[in-house]
């Protein structure tokens, strides 16, 4: 059988076998245990009680019950393993006779069973179960046969797996020692009964509070030491619910780590791994270290007791030795203070409710030890005396010299062989496991001097390994003598002791072992160190355990009192559960749960690979943090860009600053963070915010409430932003939370429910535009035009439910961290790597000294600069040196003449400086100040912020930079520091050019950055122009600044730097000096322009283009600054210096950022519905929750499968070439390297419907694949495709526009063309024709996930199994096989949710999935293929690029007789989907309009560039913006509004289309009247108009736009669909159907149509994944038809049921759905169903030019309010109004969600997004850095959206599809610029009409609004060079 989720491992199961009516008193499996394999027994007391396990024992408990009972379980990694060791156990009955348990060989039944952690998280109720169950006669007696099996083993593979049992491809588990005492107290003791022989448990017969009343019956303390051996990889825990009687849950590994103890009053003591129990009469249990108790009181005295299963438990005697460091809590000046005292840790501190156990089934119970003590003062073990049930072996393995029994061990982790190469970033610990290969080795520092004594703080330290069939053996060692390594170096003694024993002294010194973590309440950090027993009866403080963390777990409110200690260590892989949220550095290194360990610097995927320890790091130590979490299977943090602009992996880095005494809390981007720079600071993960299994944080909850998410792939990174934030601020104001989310790209929501998310945690309460009325701005009026009898209702969440937020629920900093950061005694960190070495100094001098020896390594603090040069620039390091938090350089000095800011500080920490500054000093001084805080509002996101230094910013000198010109304009100072002394340089226009005169010496660094303040006559200025307003690299930005003589507007001083026009950041310095002694007016900025135009040129082919644009910008950007000083000089002086005039007042300031705001109103549900029928309800989205916690699992957070190779692409750099050789050599023999697969490795087809899997003799675009690299890690796989060497020879002709395709008649398909009435006699009878062009440039998908690939094939049949993000499962599956060259039958696709799709998801993926399956079927192993965002970009291309051309006819008023338009597409080099989309575009061309002749034809080019593919709307965004154009024109030319143009021309009544479709356009009429009412259109045109005339540089624009948008394919079998529902015994139900989620809700409505069809709670239906073996042959998820046919499909399904279930609802009325569905099967009435839609009948005849193409059509319009900066072509978005007719909406929530986050992505394609090529056909956008999708801060200030009820009785439920309609309705805020800009033309006296271009980019605006700056720059003649980039379409 062939496993699809085991990760890693394979697990056998056998089942022991009983005698009937035995009573089992013990059960000894210490023989088991210690046999190889990773075994590990399961047994009755660790299943949970359920309603199944209630009516039939699974697992014997206490007493057998029949023959071939279940006892125990044994797992393994091999079922050879499992079925040696059953002949090993020994069972006791209750006579005490041994009774042999045989293994069952003839019982052939096997079982697999997985947690479905793999495919979906939750709560642990859904699980996959796998079987084969052989015929045989012992099953016949069994209970429940398969029931009872399923059951047992499914809950011992969850265990087994669920707990991330240690297997062997894990990295090797470390052994560590825990040596404690603590006294423990119970203050409840139940107790439980059994009666009969059915096993069943009772409820409690009694229950006695101890403690409280009766002192008689108070508790006793009860010291206990133990001495547990434990691995770091035991860890996690599983919530679930204990019933009655049940022993508690113990941890992830064997009983074998119980520890006993009993006083001398009868009462036992337990400890397994993680919890305490306690048994016997007066039994009473307290923890008190975890100060879980009110009061900790010392014992009054130490009660006599027998250990019963030494070495767990020992009593350590008195240390002669002080403490190694301060208790836990330790006050200043050595007073100690308990955690308890704290107002924090009271509130949390409860009695701890404990279950006692029946102390049955406690093994092993062999052996008993104490302990006496050895040479020079050491404890050695005595040889073990005999016990009930010894074990020989065991007391062989004692007798050696020095080693504990196997029986006692608890490392079961199998050691892989010893990998190829170490990661560079190693500690020693990780060193030694990495290089012994069954070894395991604790060493963690470095001790003391060679032939030193040992400390003696240590000496009671026993921590050891030795080997045993590759177990870790403790002993305790006899000496401690070894070689020092060199200081501060963290390096293993691999030199072996004869007697097999490795020194471990050293290892928790607190100064050297310092491993941290937060954890999300109500657990608690207790780390602590090592002091004596009497100092813990003195101060009654916390147990230290050095270097421990304490896990307090909790469940439904009630304490557990879990106690456990671990030490998670480098390279290792902690679970999922209890400590799926813990980072722990050992000495700053370690893993860190992010989600993937990358090297971002060169590769993602690189250092540990998914926790095998077998990759090289081939750049070095300072790898990113990003990546660790892959490793750990913390796949909450996602990778979206690696380049740290998407915020997708947002983390909270929390650090504590020992000279104020606080705590910092900063989000970052975990991608760029090197993980050895995280010393001494503690991270939160998501998954440390809040979970599902434990508790979800109010942060978590009201974002998937308000409908904050989606696709969900973003949700994490915005929860930490917020989460972040609160921290920080508890009652955040609007302004923070949006400048908290800045820097977190969101690709669905349009962003306004996560804001408002963020809103509610805000003392500020927002209103809508009627401020003071008491009124909404969209309350029904009664003059509206529309009988309203249907309420309406605006609020989509219940605030009510909202759990409130407690800031003293927090986790806590971790002290350890405190005392760290406060140590006196730091020392430098040195990580060492083969290549690369990382060095942390602790001083100032330090630092210098290393400077000194390494004057070429460059300083690592925020990583923002070097770490994308290494990741994208190929640069390489082999020393970093890394002061970050080094005291002199992180601080401020405030000073009478200025601020000194330390270099170390950070942006977001300089920001806070200069606010306290500004607030503190007068205006007059504060003008730099405030200049670098407007540019620090929106540089860059605040992850970056807060990770970019200013030391870093300053020196590393960007072309791009904000800050700098400024700083030079501000004459800011730099001061440098090195051996040789201090010295200062200016930072002026020398420094930024890089003149080697003002440059940095090598050894050089810089210290601190003096600022002065300004002064009454020196006016300092920033200036910035950006694609979008925040998180943008500048297109040109400037710092500038005069001073005068004092009294006049006569210059004294001038000074003008211009970042992004050149090589580095330039000086006007020229300029500046002619300038001087010039009065401040119009003639000396007439000059100023002339001459600086003249200094600073741009060459016309310069990298970035926009050459004319930039030039313009120079001088804008001067005369902006140029009135600002003006309208000074006024303010100091009105009568001597005249004001500016009024209407040049608004080019003073740039826009503001403010808080969107805006109302959603739909229909409210009819009161008479059922309550219980979701249909109409605003639901939250089914998967909500798990976005925001991060559970939710997509392809790439899967484990990792055996053997599993990762895949990198080489592509093609040529557009057309023929392929000369492909060289692989080289790659082949890189490391990790498996196979080179290329077009000759394909079985089957490589040419599948036109499209190429990999190029053949001819490449046909740049980005076309070549081949791939399959190796062990992606870092060796990219790094081997980069090493693939291909020769080519070009071909002609490359072709890359569409007017080079149009001019070598290159195309993909015949022209497409509809006609209705006489064209050509129509243009003669018109008053005017109007030709025009308009062009649209194409648009990335940006899905948040990338397109990933998990293909694994199987072992026969040539079956192979693919886990993708797909629309379209079938087609991968139809390209799989026919690369395959198998059946479709054999390939099995698997889709459970995607991070996005847009139609990006449709095609592609069944290309990338061939290719990713012919790699796997070459090399026979599992293959991940993940595309990183820069080739995932480049591969799959995006929306088609458009060319329109119109001749309209038209009369003087307006009425348009005859159009004639020709639509050209840019289709790319494959045919993919254009003709598809051409076809769309074709048949949509008219939109809302009717024109009684119209012709339009169309036809997609064949270029050579990657093939663009479907996208949101499908073409229709793009060819309905030209019809807009063109009406617009007519509008122009007729001298009328464009809106009344419209609305001459709409579509009035029942009307045919072109294509001859009969429609009702009244929904139409209705929504654009109510558009124009509810918005107050004219009103606010009026005001427009007004505000135009008062300002000439600022102008404002409104547009409506109505949309009639199609609903369907135009071919009729794409629409059908079918449906799986079963319904099982317990009432729960599975839905299965062909759509794909992809954020847009559809698993949402399709459970809102089940529960509707079968009366049934939502939470009875659960729905798992999509999949072409469950629903064959489905038809894509697209054109807005997912919830329709597979809502029909599961209504039909459900239908059907229903009617077989009718019968017997007749008979039993009023009974429970259970009750129905258990009569119903006893009735043999079948309940599983399948349905089926036929598909709407949809069919075009393009030859007759007519059909019925669409099954409906949607309706709508949208008014959007703009204002333009005609000096810079920013624009701000202030309103806009959307109305939708969606008729009736399953889902409100989700329709309003679609419809806004379609209208933001339709306005960034509209206005931001520009994908820009080379002539050569490269595409330079390819991140986020270079391709600007809209932020927070471009949405509109006010969004309205309104959903219109109309009928639909074609949908289910009378409903419409609205996820694609309102991509449109975003170019109305298009077409709002261009009414802005029309009235700028206007003004100017130039011509209303220009030809439209989309997107209308800053450029644009800027340069089609010509004044005289426009005028006055140089330009070139387009024959004397070649552009950087060009237009496509």
């Amino acid at each position: 059988m062939n496993l699809v989720y085991v990760p890693e491992y394979e697990l056998a199961l056998l089942l022991l076998q009983t005698e009937e009516t035995d009573r089992a008193s013990s059960i000894d499996a210490s023989e088991t245990l210690a046999l190889p394999g990773g075994v590990r027994v399961i047994m009755a007391q660790q299943f949970p009680v359920t309603a199944a396990a209630e009516k039939r024992s699974l697992c014997a408990q206490d007493e057998v019950l029949y023959e071939a009972q279940v006892v125990c379980i044994v797992a393994a990694d091999l079922y050879a393993y499992a079925r040696q060791v059953t002949n090993r156990a020994e069972m006791v009955n209750q006579d005490g006779e041994p009774v042999t348990v045989g293994s069952m060989a003839d019982l052939r039944w096997f079982l697999l069973c997985i947690p479905d952690t793999a495919t979906e998280e939750g709560n642990g109720s859904h699980r996959n179960c796998l079987h084969y169950a052989g015929q045989d006669r012992l099953l016949e007696p069994m209970v429940g046969k398969h029931g009872a099996l399923n059951t047992t083993s499914m809950e011992a593979a969850y265990q087994v797996i669920q707990n991330w049992f240690i297997s062997i491809m894990h990295t090797p588990a470390v052994g560590l020692v825990k040596l404690g005492i603590f006294t423990l107290q119970i203050r409840e003791l139940n107790m439980y009964g059994t009666i009969g022989a059915s096993h069943e448990l009772k409820a409690p017969m009694s229950s006695i509070r101890l403690g409280e009343t009766d002192t008689a019956t108070a508790p006793s303390t009860i010291p206990i030491a133990a001495l547990l051996v434990q691995t770091a990889m035991e860890a996690p825990c599983r919530s679930q619910q204990k019933g009655p009687g049940d022993i508690m849950q113990k941890a992830a590994h064997s009983p074998i780590m119980e520890k006993r103890a009993r006083t001398s009053d009868g009462v036992t003591v337990a400890e397994d791994d993680s919890y305490l129990r306690c048994s016997g009469s007066g039994c009473s249990l307290e923890a008190r270290w975890l100060s879980l108790s009110p009061a900790l009181t010392a014992p009054a005295r130490l009660p006599q007791w027998q250990p019963v299963i030494p070495p767990q438990i020992l009593l350590v005697p008195k240390p002669p030795h002080p403490p190694c460091c301060p208790s836990v809590g330790a006050r200043p000046g050595g007073a100690s203070r308990d955690p308890a005292e704290s107002p924090r840790a009271e509130k949390r501190s409860r009695p701890a409710q404990l279950t006692p156990g029946s102390g049955r089934a406690n093994f092993p119970t062999s052996g008993s030890f104490q302990w006496s003590p050895g040479a020079g003062g050491q404890p050695r073990p005595p040889r073990p005396r005999g016990g009930g049930g010894a074990d020989p072996r065991g007391r062989r393995q004692a007798r050696r010299k020095g080693r504990w029994p196997r029986t006692w061990r608890s490392g079961r982790a199998h050691v892989p062989r010893a990998p190829r190469e170490e990661p560079a970033a190693v500690t020693g610990l990780q060193r030694a496991a990495l290089t012994s290969q069954r070894r395991v080795l604790t060493e963690l520092a470095p001790g003391p001097a060679p032939h030193q004594p040992c400390p003696r703080r240590d000496h009671n330290l026993v921590t050891t390994t030795g080997r045993s069939r590759g177990r870790s053996l403790v002993r305790l060692p006899g000496t401690c003598s070894w070689r020092a390594p060199p200081a501060g170096v963290l390096r293993p003694e691999t030199a072996r002791r004869k007697s097999g024993v490795l020194p471990v002294h050293g290892a928790f010194q607190p100064d050297l072992f310092r491993p941290f973590g937060l954890f999300s309440p109500p657990r608690c950090l207790v780390p602590a160190c090592w002091m004596p027993v009497e100092e813990l009866h003195r101060n009654g403080s916390l147990f230290p355990t050095c270097g421990k963390i304490a896990c307090l777990e909790t469940e439904r409110g009630q304490h557990r009192a879990g106690v456990r200690l671990r030490v998670l260590l480098p390279g290792v892989r902690p679970p999922r559960g209890c400590w799926a949220r813990h980072l722990t550095l050992a000495e700053g290194l370690s893993s860190f749960p992010v989600y993937r360990f990358a090297l971002p610097w060169t590769e993602r995927g690189g250092g540990l690979d998914r926790g095998k320890a077998v990759q090289k790091d081939p750049e070095g130590m300072a790898r990113s943090a990003g990546g660790a979490a892959r490793e750990v299977y913390l796949t909450g943090t996602k990778y979206g860009c690696g380049s740290g602009g998407c915020g997708a992996c947002t983390v909270m880095v929390s650090r504590y600053n020992p000279k104020t005494k606080k705590i910092r809390h900063s989000p970052v981007t975990a991608c760029l963070v090197p993980i050895c720079s995280l010393h001494g600071a503690a991270v939160t993960t998501v998954e440390g915010v809040g979970s599902i299994s434990t508790r979800i944080h109010p942060v978590q909850e009201r974002l998937a409430k308000c409908h904050g998410t989606q696709c969900g792939f973003c949700s994490p990174g915005m929860v930490m932003s917020i989460y972040t934030l609160l921290r920080n601020h508890p009652e955040p104001t609007l302004e923070q939370i949006t400048k908290a989310i800045g820097g977190n790209l969101c690709r669905c929501t349009g962003y306004r429910p996560i804001v408002e998310s963020g809103k509610t945690f805000c003392e500020e309460t927002t209103v809508c535009g009627l401020k003071g009325s008491g009124k909404c701005c969209m309350d029904q009026e009664e003059r509206s035009f529309v009988n309203r009898q249907e309420k309406m209702c605006t609020k989509l969440y219940n605030e009510d439910e909202f759990q409130p937020l407690d800031p003293s629920q927090e986790p806590i900093f971790p002290p350890e961290l405190i005392r760290m950061a406060e140590d006196p005694n730091k020392r430098r960190l040195t990580f060492q790597g083969e290549r690369t070495t990382w060095i942390a100094p602790v001083t100032l001098d330090d630092l210098l000294e290393l400077k000194a020896s390494f004057p070429e390594a460059p300083l690592i603090m925020g990583n923002t600069a070097v770490g994308p040069n290494i990741k994208f620039k190929g640069e390489f390091h082999p020393v970093f040196i890394s002061p970050l938090g080094l005291p002199e350089l992180c601080f401020v000095d405030y000073t009478d003449d200025g601020v000194t800011i330390g270099a170390g500080y950070s942006l977001a920490q300089l920001s806070d400086a200069l606010h306290l500054t500004v607030l503190e000093q007068p205006k007059e001084k504060t003008k730099t100040y405030r200049a670098l805080l407007k540019h620090l509002r929106t540089l860059a996101g605040a992850q970056i912020r807060n990770m970019a230094t200013l030391g870093g910013h300053v020196v590393s000198r960007p072309n791009f930079s904000d800050l700098n010109p400024i700083l030079a304009a501000g004459n800011a100072t730099i001061n440098l520091i090195s051996k040789e002394g201090e010295r200062q340089i200016p930072l002026n226009s020398l420094f930024l050019e890089r003149a080697p005169e003002a440059s940095l010496k090598s050894e050089e660094i810089v210290l601190s950055v003096y600022i002065p303040h300004s002064t009454q006559w020196h006016f300092v200025s920033g200036l910035r122009l950006a694609q979008r307003q925040e998180n943008a690299f500048a297109i040109v930005n400037a710092g500038m600044s005069v001073k005068f003589e004092d009294g006049t507007d006569t210059i004294k001083d001038l000074q003008m730097f211009y970042g992004s026009v050149g090589p580095t950041v330039v000086s006007a310095s020229q300029t500046c000096k002619q300038l001087l002694g010039r009065p401040w007016d119009d003639h000396m900025l007439s000059d100023a322009c002339r001459w600086v135009l003249d200094e600073i040129y741009i060459p016309p082919a310069a990298e970035g283009g926009m050459v004319e644009y930039r030039r313009t910008l120079i001088v804008s950007l001067l005369f902006k600054f140029y009135l600002r000083v003006r309208r000074g000089l006024n303010k100091m002086d009105p009568q001597k210096f005249p004001d500016i005039p009024e209407k040049s007042m608004s080019a003073l300031e740039d826009f503001p950022i403010k808080t969107p705001q805006g109302i959603q109103m739909f229909q409210c549900v009819d009161p008479y519905q059922s309550p219980q029928d979701p249909v109409g309800h605003p639901v939250m989205h089914q998967s909500a929750i798990k976005h925001t916690t991060g559970e939710a699992v997509y392809s790439d957070d899967m484990p990792p499968f055996a053997q599993e190779l990762f895949l990198a692409v080489t592509t093609s750099t040529r557009a057309h070439a023929k392929i000369i050789s492909i060289d692989a050599s080289e790659a082949l023999a890189l490391p990790g390297v498996v196979d080179v697969i290329t077009a000759e490795d394909v079985p089957g087809a490589n040419n599948h419907q036109g499209e190429i899997l990999y190029a053949q003799n001819e490449v046909i675009c740049v980005g076309q694949i070549v081949c791939t690299v399959a190796a062990d890690t992606y870092a060796h796989a990219r790094e081997a495709a980069e090493k693939v060497k291909i020769t080519y020879e070009d071909i002609e002709p490359r072709i890359i526009t569409i007017e080079q395709a149009l001019e070598h008649n290159s195309f993909l398909s015949i022209e497409k063309k509809v006609e209705q009435g006489n064209v050509e006699q129509a243009f003669k009878y018109v008053d005017q024709i109007l030709e025009g062009e308009a062009h649209v440039e194409g648009q990335e998908h940006f899905y948040m996930e990338t397109q990933t690939i998990l293909a694994i094939p199987k072992q026969e049949d040539k079956e192979m199994v693919l886990y993708l993000g797909t629309q379209f499962p079938s087609h991968v599956q139809e390209f799989v096989a026919a690369a395959l060259n198998v059946p479709r039958s054999r390939i099995a696709c698997h889709m459970k949710r995607t991070g996005g799709g847009f139609g990006g998801k449709v095609t592609k993926p069944a290309l990338l999935g061939a290719v990713s399956a012919v790699a796997a079927n070459k090399t026979g192993r599992p293959i991940r293929f993940i595309l990183e965002r820069g080739d995932d970009m480049l591969i799959t291309a995006g929306r088609h690029p458009l060319l329109g051309k119109y001749k309209i006819g038209f009369m003087n008023n307006g009425v348009i007789k005859a159009a004639d338009v020709e639509y050209y597409i840019n289709g790319g080099c494959t045919p993919d989907e254009s003709e598809s989309v051409m076809e769309y575009i074709v048949l949509k061309s008219d939109n809302a309009y009717h024109i009684p002749n119209f012709r339009c034809r169309g036809r997609p080019c064949k270029t050579n560039l990657p093939s663009n593919t479907a996208f949101r709307g499908y073409g229709f965004p793009e060819a309905a913006v030209v019809a807009e154009a063109y009406i617009t024109a007519v509008a122009s030319r007729c001298d009328l509004a464009p809106e009344e143009v419209k609305e001459i021309n709409m579509y009035k009544r029942i009307s045919k289309t072109t294509y001859k479709q009969t429609f009702d356009p009244e929904p139409l009429r209705r929504c654009w009247k109510e558009c124009l009412e509810k918005s107050s259109f004219s009103a606010r045109k009026l005001a427009a108009e007004e505000f135009n005339k008062k300002n000439y540089w600022k102008k404002r624009g409104l547009a409506a736009i109505p949309i009639k948008f199609t609903v369907g394919f135009p071919v009729g079998y794409y629409s059908q669909a079918a449906a799986l529902v079963h319904i099982y015994l317990d009432g729960s139900v599975l839905v299965t159907h062909g759509g794909c989620e992809m954020g847009q809700g559809l698993h949402t409505k399709i459970i809102q149509v089940a529960s509707r069809e079968l009366n049934i709670p939502q939470s009875y239906i659960h729905l798992s994944e999509t999949s072409t073996v469950t629903v064959p042959n489905a038809s894509f998820t697209a054109a807005s038809m997912g919830a329709d046919i597979n809502g029909k499909a599961v209504q039909n399904a459900c239908q059907i049921l229903m009617a077989r279930l009718q019968p017997i609802i007749r008979k039993n009325p009023t009974g429970r759905w259970e009750d129905w569905i258990t009569k119903a099967f006893t009735e043999c009435i079948s309940l599983s169903a399948t349905g089926y839609f036929k598909g709407y009948q949809m069919h075009m005849d393009w030859e007759k030019e007519k059909g019925e193409p669409y099954a409906y059509y949607v309706y709508g319009a949208a008014c959007s309010e703009v204002e333009v900066d005609c000096l810079t072509g920013a624009h701000k978005l202030l309103r806009t109004d959307i109305f939708v007719d969606a008729a009736f909406s399953i889902n409100p929530a989700v329709d309003v969600g679609q419809i806004e986050g379609a209208f933001i992505q339709g306005m960034g394609l509209y206005t931001t997004e520009e994908l820009k090529y080379s002539p050569e056909g490269v595409l330079y956008s390819r991140s986020p850095d270079d391709y600007k999708i809209p932020t927070v801060t471009e949405i509109p200030e006010e969004f309205y959206v309104t959903l219109v009820r109309s009928r639909n009785p074609i949908a289910i439920y009378s409903s419409k599809g609205v996820g694609e309609t309102a991509v449109f309705l975003g170019s109305s805020v298009l077409f709002a610029i261009f009414d802005a800009v029309t009235a700028a033309r206007e003004e100017r006296g130039l011509t209303k009409t220009f030809n439209l271009k989309s997107p209308a980019t800053p450029e644009f605006i800027r340069m089609t609004c010509v004044d005289q700056f426009t005028d006055m720059i140089p330009r070139d003649d387009p024959s004397t060079f070649t552009p950087w980039s060009i237009r496509v379409s």
